[in-house]
C-alpha cells in the first residue's frame, strides 16, 4: 500500500479503520483522522498485479473530502470516480493518466499531486479538463516545446493555489524547466519548482511581482548564476524563501534595502558556491528564521545585524570557523536586539528528498 507523506496513515490499528470495502482481492479503506474541525476523509486504494477497482462504492464518497492514494498504475479505473476531489498518486512508480473515456469526468477534482508525464498528450487527452484544481504536482520529462504547451495550460488554472512542477530525466535528475508569467493565477500562494532555471526564466516568471499573491517559494536544483535576490525580494507577500541543493551557484547574495518586506523565514541549503551574503539596512525587517545549511564555502555574512527581528539562527553543517566568527562577534552584532536569536548548530543530515 502507498503511504503518503501524511505518517498518522502509516499501520493503523482496527479500530483506526471506520470501513473496509473489498474489491476483488484489493482493499479499499476510508480512514477518519479528525485534523481539524471539519472531519477529513482519506482514501487508500492498492492495486498491485493491476487489479482494478469496484467502483459502485467510491462514486459518491461519504465525505466531499475524500483523498484517494494510489499504488500502481490504475490511470485507466481512476476516471470513474466521477465525485473524487483529492487524488494522490505514488510519483516513485512514474504513474500515468490514460485518455478520458468519453462518459468519464473528473470536474470535481481539485487536488491532483504526484502525477507524471512523458507524453504531452495526456494534456489534450483529458487532462485539460480539470479546470478546478487548486493543487497540482506534476513530474515530467518532456522536451521544451511541449513544456510550453504544458506552461500554457497551467496558466489557465485560475483557482489554483498550490504548485509543484519537476522537470527531470529518466534517472530522475533534474533537467532543463520552462516557465511563462503566471501572474494570471490570483489564488497561487504556494509555488515549488525543481529544474535548471536562466535568469531570464525568473524575469519573464516574475515580471510583474505586485501581480503575485505568493507567501511560499522553494526553489531546487535551479542552477542559477546570477543573483535573483533584487528580482525576487519585490514579492510583498512572500513569507517564505527556500533555496535548496544547487538551487544557486553564484558566489554572493544581496538581499537590498527594503525588500522582502514580508519574509519570515528563509532557508539556504547546501549551496556549495556561495562565499558571501550581504543584508543591507531595512531588508527582511520580519525574517525571524534563517537557517544556513551545508554552504561550506561561506565566510562572509555583512549585515546580520539588521536582522532585527530574527529569533533562530541555525547553522547546521557549516565550517566550524564561519560559527566560531558568528558566535564571536555575537554580543557586537545582536547587541542592539532586545531579544537576540537562538543559534544552533547541529550535524543532522538531511535526507535526498529534501534537498
Amino acid at each position: 500500500m502507498y503511504i503518503s507523506s501524511h505518517s498518522q496513515l502509516v499501520g493503523p490499528t482496527s479500530c483506526e479503520w471506520e470501513e473496509i470495502y473489498t474489491c476483488n482481492k484489493t482493499s479499499i479503506a476510508q480512514h477518519h483522522r479528525p485534523i481539524s474541525s471539519a472531519d477529513v476523509f482519506r482514501v487508500k486504494v492498492d492495486l498491485p498485479g493491476g487489479n482494478s477497482i469496484n467502483h459502485r462504492q467510491l462514486t459518491e464518497p461519504p465525505n466531499p473530502r475524500c483523498e484517494v492514494y494510489l499504488c500502481q498504475n490504475s490511470a485507466k479505473s481512476i476516471w470513474k470516480l466521477q465525485k473524487l476531489q483529492h487524488l494522490y498518486l505514488n510519483e516513485s512508480h512514474r504513474s500515468k493518466f490514460v485518455s478520458q473515456p468519453r462518459s468519464s469526468s473528473l470536474k470535481n477534482l481539485k487536488t491532483l499531486w504526484g502525477l507524471f508525464l512523458d507524453d504531452f498528450n495526456a494534456i489534450k487527452n483529458g487532462l485539460n479538463k480539470l479546470n478546478n484544481l487548486t493543487k497540482l504536482g506534476l513530474a515530467f520529462q518532456l522536451e521544451l516545446p511541449r513544456q510550453e504547451e504544458l506552461a500554457r495550460w497551467v496558466k489557465g488554472l485560475k483557482y489554483l493555489k498550490s504548485l509543484r512542477l519537476r522537470s527531470v530525466d529518466e534517472n530522475g535528475d533534474a533537467q532543463d524547466l520552462h516557465l511563462e508569467g503566471l501572474s494570471r493565477l490570483k489564488n497561487l500562494s504556494t509555488l515549488s519548482l525543481f529544474g535548471k532555471l536562466e535568469m531570464r526564466s525568473i524575469k519573464i516568471l516574475f515580471a510583474d511581482a505586485s501581480e503575485f499573491h505568493l507567501s511560499d517559494l522553494t526553489l531546487s536544483a535551479s542552477g542559477l548564476k546570477d543573483d535573483p535576490m533584487q528580482i525576487l525580494g519585490s514579492l510583498s507577500n512572500l513569507k517564505s524563501l527556500c533555496f535548496y541543493s544547487d538551487s544557486y551557484i553564484g558566489k554572493q547574495m544581496h538581499f537590498i534595502k527594503k525588500s522582502f518586506s514580508q519574509l519570515q523565514v528563509l532557508r539556504l541549503w547546501n549551496l556549495k558556491d556561495l562565499e558571501k551574503l550581504k543584508v543591507e539596512e531595512e531588508a527582511m525587517q520580519k525574517l525571524r528564521e534563517l537557517e544556513i545549511r551545508g554552504c561550506k564555502s561561506l565566510k562572509d555574512f555583512n549585515g546580520l545585524k539588521h536582522l532585527t527581528s530574527l529569533r533562530e539562527l541555525k547553522l547546521p553543517n557549516m565550517e566550524d570557523n564561519f560559527i566560531s566568527q558568528i558566535k564571536k562577534d555575537e554580543s557586537q552584532i545582536f547587541g542592539g536586539n532586545g531579544y537576540p536569536p537562538t543559534i544552533t548548530e547541529d550535524r543532522w543530515q538531511p535526507k535526498l528528498s529534501e534537498t
